[in-house]
């Protein structure tokens, strides 16, 4: 199994660790520090996250040093938060410049300045449930009328979406590259199948990980820790007495804020083999029917998966049950053996649905709401609080979202991590 590196997680904790040398600098107080933020439990211990950024200290005292790059906030086309040195490029908020701090990878994703965010947010309850944001704008006239004013804002041509952060700067050099961007060298779904993605993490062995059913070189399984890999005849964590879990790499991460990586469960009768991958399109709806603010939201953007799990309660409608931290335990259980946790926990969420469920209201108070239960959840398993809040910050808590797919070979990306 090979470990994922911080350049190809820009999320992950161990990018914080590249800038452990803070030059010398001026003290400024910033404002607004408050353990509860999204980004608390992503910096490194000795740290207080304040306004965006990592700082040494329990107070929010921000060093500044020499920055003067323009990465922006994900999801944004402006300058990012930091206070290192120099103008923003990018422009940005309060006088802020460069990248956050203590990140030698730069600042956080776009450039240029400050402006809403380019999205593609599909109507809801209209008689065309397939059809993409590209799909409305090339096969009909509706980016014009009037009622459409406020959907497909990127595939209309009303915005541009902010390109990848081209600077950042660190706290000590400002030589950082741009974070996070919206980089998608796989395009889009090029017509595909109709499918739908569900969510769980039951802590058990792959079955794709068993001699014979990944072929010679099968899915790995990992010790309890999670994170180191076991012999592929070790019993799962699911049966009695068994110690094999899945591997902690195997949480979602992104590669852009367009596109991310994952793996999944399919359905046992579909034929599928392990090692399988899908390019995915999120179409902004939800298989539950209704309005989905989180599916809305995800609209346009893509995700490559791959095979490694044969679900016995995975439909074969289209259904891909996504290995999700926090996302529904299922039909198996092996939480008590890799974190301690016994089976019928509140804190697991519903069996099916996990800790979204019960969350409601608008999208805001839904991601809050997912939040807060990953923290309670994995505040001491860092790398599943990660994962957990991929799925608030990335995949916008989307309650099974349906999506547009295709079979891809599969990058270096995702191959890399799967063995």
């Amino acid at each position: 199994m090979t470990e994922r590196r911080a350049s190809s997680r820009p999320w992950s904790t161990s990018s914080l660790l590249l800038s452990a040398l803070l030059v010398g600098a001026v003290s400024l107080l910033a404002e607004g520090c408050s353990s509860e933020d999204p980004e608390f439990l992503r910096c490194n211990p000795g740290q207080t996250y304040c306004q965006g950024v990592c700082v040494t200290g329990t107070t929010c005292d921000v060093n500044s040093g020499s920055g003067t790059g323009g990465g922006g906030q994900l999801g944004s086309s402006g300058g990012a938060a930091g206070n290192s040195g120099g103008q923003s490029s990018g422009g940005g908020p309060s006088n802020m410049s460069g990248g956050a701090a203590n990140q030698s990878s730069g600042g956080a994703p776009g450039s240029g300045g400050a402006s809403a965010e380019c999205t593609n947010v599909l109507p809801q309850d209209t008689d065309w449930p397939e059809g993409t944001c590209d799909d409305w704008a090339s096969q009909t006239s509706e980016c014009d009328a009037e009622w459409f004013a406020d959907y497909c804002n990127e595939s209309c041509g009303r915005c541009t979406p902010g390109p990848s952060g081209s600077g950042g700067g660190n706290n000590n050099e400002g030589t950082g590259g741009g974070g996070l961007g919206d980089d998608n060298p796989w395009g889009k779904v090029n017509g595909g199948q109709n499918g739908w993605a569900s969510r769980y993490w039951d802590c058990c062995k792959q079955s794709c990980a068993w001699q014979g059913k990944g072929g010679n070189s099968p899915t790995s399984s990992c010790d309890p820790s999670g994170n180191n890999r076991v012999a592929d005849n070790t019993a799962s964590a699911c049966d009695n007495g068994g110690s094999a879990t899945t591997c902690n790499s195997y949480t979602p991460w992104a590669y852009s804020s367009q596109v991310s990586f994952g793996f999944v469960a399919t359905h046992a009768g579909s034929g599928v083999t392990c090692g399988t991958c899908y390019h995915l399109e999120f179409t902004g709806s939800s298989h539950n029917g209704g309005a989905d603010p989180g599916s809305a939201a995800l609209a346009g953007k893509t995700m490559i998966v791959m095979s490694t799990n044969i679900g016995g309660d995975v439909s074969g409608d289209g259904q891909m049950d996504l290995l999700l931290p926090g996302g529904g335990t299922g039909a198996l259980y092996g939480c008590n053996v890799a974190w301690g946790v016994q089976k019928g926990d509140p804190k697991l969420g519903a069996t099916y649905g996990g800790l979204r469920s019960g969350c409601q209201g608008d999208l805001n108070g839904i991601k809050q709401c997912v939040k807060n239960k990953c923290d309670d959840l994995f505040g001491n398993l860092p790398e599943m609080h990660e994962g957990c809040l991929w799925y608030v910050d990335w995949f916008e808590a989307a309650d099974n979202p349906s999506f547009r797919y295709e079979p891809i070979d599969c990058p270096s990306e995702i191959s890399s991590v799967a063995k």
